[in-house]
């Protein structure tokens, strides 16, 4: 969980700010490999976060419903993120 947590923010950086020269043949490769790198953060973030969830919950229904309500919650939580940084940005 903490390699993706150390992954995820480098490769998005290095998403919007190359951090090698990219002339038009490479940059298609610099984009897959660090959507690559993106997508693997993501998995070594999201597999253990979903796992250690049997762990706080005991009870099988509770534990069904908190993988259901997990979608809308990541939806909740990235509308009043940004929400907030529109209006710090702008």
């Amino acid at each position: 969980m903490y390699a993706g947590l150390l992954l995820l923010p480098a490769c998005f950086y290095a998403m919007f700010n190359p951090v090698i020269d990219l002339d038009p043949d490479s940059a298609f490769w610099y984009v897959l490999v660090v959507a690559l790198l993106i997508r693997t953060g993501t998995t070594l973030f999201e597999v253990p976060s979903t796992a250690l969830l049997p762990d706080l919950e005991q009870d099988y229904d509770r534990r069904n419903k908190w993988l259901a309500d997990t979608p809308r919650l990541r939806l909740v939580r990235w509308k009043r993120y940004s929400h907030h940084q529109f209006f710090l940005l702008g």
